[in-house]
């Protein structure tokens, strides 16, 4: 284990670089997403890391989620949290799209909106009803 120091002052202990090596990671080797320069906050509550946008939102790291996902774990549920739409990539090319989730075993959209609340997305199952399926999408 090895000490972190978050964007945001808190000291917590961290897995071993070598842990990660040769894959993205929120703390060692983050990805080129357009969040990877807010300031990184840890959720003890959650277990989750979260990068803190300009308006003090705590919004789920990309590849914290990544990586849970590659764990087995709901990575939709994951990344629930309250959204002033800045973790939303505005980047070029992606530019004029939305964000969908899309279930790659029934082939069909399931939400319209990426930021929904969780509560609408339960309602708006695909057919398998396995979330694991769902990937997200912009078209």
């Amino acid at each position: 284990m090895e000490k972190y120091t978050t964007g945001t002052g808190q000291d917590i202990l961290v897995h071993d670089k070598e842990k990660c090596k040769g894959r993205n990671c929120c703390i060692h080797n983050p990805s080129d997403h357009h969040m990877k320069d807010w300031p990184t906050n840890w959720r003890e509550d959650r277990a989750l890391m979260e990068r803190i946008c300009e308006h003090g939102v705590g919004h789920p790291d990309p590849d914290d989620i990544a990586f849970k996902a590659s764990i087995g774990l709901d990575s939709i549920l994951e990344s629930t949290h309250g959204c002033c739409g800045c973790c939303y990539d505005k980047s070029s090319h992606n530019k004029g799209k939305k964000l969908y989730h899309f279930c790659t075993e029934c082939n069909e959209i399931v939400a319209k909106k990426i930021n929904e609340p969780i509560y609408l997305l339960m309602n708006k199952a695909c057919k398998c009803n396995n979330k694991k399926n769902w990937k997200r999408i912009y078209i």
